[in-house]
């Protein structure tokens, strides 16, 4: 009977550390997008993965694993918002191929009624083509292909973003599914002790206070993990509808708890996410776009030439007619001045917006860190000093039971 209650508070210390790890992790690694160079640089050796039991591996569809990265492959393979970006660029490089598509040429023919002077009439074949200058083309594909670079950037962003949700949806079920193991454990030992304490009261060695209290332990042991089973399945639905396969029967989860990195200084933070954001490389990008598109303008503001011609045959007079145009529009009014401005104001809102993202980072950033910060303090409190403590109360507990110095309840309380 001593050895049942032994354990108790030491595994659900332990629970409590291993949750605290996860939401330290999941807090600062994954409440922001995950920017590949932190990512990268705070990647170290793996724990060993944390798998529930067989008992729960029977309760989760008989068993069945699925792994981290297999839910990342499912969650960029499946999630609409990634799709939506790649259907975007496809749409996008055909407007590429057609910004460098120039003016197709024009072909006529036209019969003139005779008359006269000619009596079988004129028979008149026409053709004009227009010619592009300032190199327009070009500048229209530059612009296009900058547009491209944008959403290429919103599509790491969207690829980010999901695999943040996953991966914090994978912790937090991997907590849960922890959780129950525990709780099962639990629930099975408190229905245990109930019946060796009914025993025991039935000889007469342990009070009626015992017995109700041992019996209302065990009754709140069960009903915990029933919630939990509920939380699990909760929290199940939530990662599928993330992974993008929302219909995916429940599973086991495996993933490795990565070891918390060293913490680094504010300022360092900063830096590397300055330097690798993919939402301060979108701005940049819509800079260098807005930029394009005022060399796009301004190349429209150069004079197109259309070049044309005629072969006419008369068939009164048997013979063979040709003529050449030449027309150019006089831009005396119109050379695009009001485009030409308004590209200009855009490119100077996109570097403010540059500016904006960039101290818009600074500002999330201050609350993801700030919890890093007291999650990584409460996780070294419990592993250095509330841990080791309640077991040594648990076991203190123990001996004055066994030396008749406390009751049963004192010793559940512990």
């Amino acid at each position: 009977m001593m050895e049942i209650r032994f354990w108790r508070r030491e595994k659900l210390c332990r629970t409590f550390v291993l949750g605290t790890g996860l939401v330290l992790a999941s807090a600062f690694l994954f409440s922001e997008p995950l920017y590949s160079a932190v990512r990268a640089e705070i990647s170290t050796a793996g724990t060993p993965a944390a798998v529930a039991s067989d008992a729960l591996v029977a309760d989760i569809q008989g068993g069945r694993t699925l792994s981290l990265a297999a839910l990342d492959e499912m969650a960029l393979a499946n999630h609409p918002a990634i799709q939506a970006y790649e259907q975007k660029i496809c749409a996008l490089n055909g407007r590429w191929q057609q910004a460098g598509l120039g003016p197709n040429p024009e072909i006529g023919y036209k019969w003139e009624e005779f008359n006269e002077d000619a009596p079988g009439g004129n028979q008149v074949l026409e053709f004009s083509q227009e010619i592009l200058g300032g190199s327009q083309l070009y500048h229209a594909q530059a612009h296009v292909s900058q547009q491209i670079e944008t959403v290429r950037q919103e599509l790491e962003i969207a690829k980010f973003r999901v695999l943040t949700d996953v991966r914090v949806a994978v912790y937090e079920y991997l907590a849960i599914q922890n959780k129950l193991v525990h709780l099962r454990e639990i629930s099975e030992n408190d229905a245990k002790l109930a019946e060796r304490i009914q025993v025991s009261f039935d000889n007469q060695n342990a009070s009626r206070l015992d017995l109700v209290n041992v019996r209302i332990q065990a009754r709140k042991s069960e009903q915990a993990y029933l919630d939990v089973q509920t939380e699990l399945d909760a929290a199940w639905k939530r990662l599928a509808a993330l992974a993008g396969i929302p219909d995916m029967g429940p599973c086991v989860v495996e993933a490795a708890l990565e070891e918390i990195p060293e913490k680094k200084t504010w300022e360092h933070y900063v830096q590397t996410l300055q330097h690798s954001s993919p939402e301060i490389a979108r701005a940049q990008a819509k800079v260098l776009e807005a930029e394009k598109k005022i060399a796009h303008e301004c190349s429209l503001d150069s004079t197109n030439v259309r070049v044309g011609g005629e072969l006419a045959y008369s068939t009164g007079e048997d013979m063979m007619v040709g003529t050449v145009s030449l027309s150019v529009p006089l831009r005396i009014r119109d050379r695009n001045q009001g485009n030409i401005s308004a590209a200009r104001s855009e490119a100077i809102q996109a570097q403010k917006e540059l500016e904006r993202v960039s101290l818009g980072i600074r500002h999330r950033l201050a609350d993801v860190y700030a919890g890093y910060t007291n999650a990584d303090r409460n996780l070294e409190l419990y592993r250095t000093s509330l841990l080791p403590e309640a077991e040594e109360m648990l076991k203190l507990a123990t001996v004055a039971y066994e030396n008749q110095e406390s009751s049963m309840l004192d010793l559940v309380h512990a």
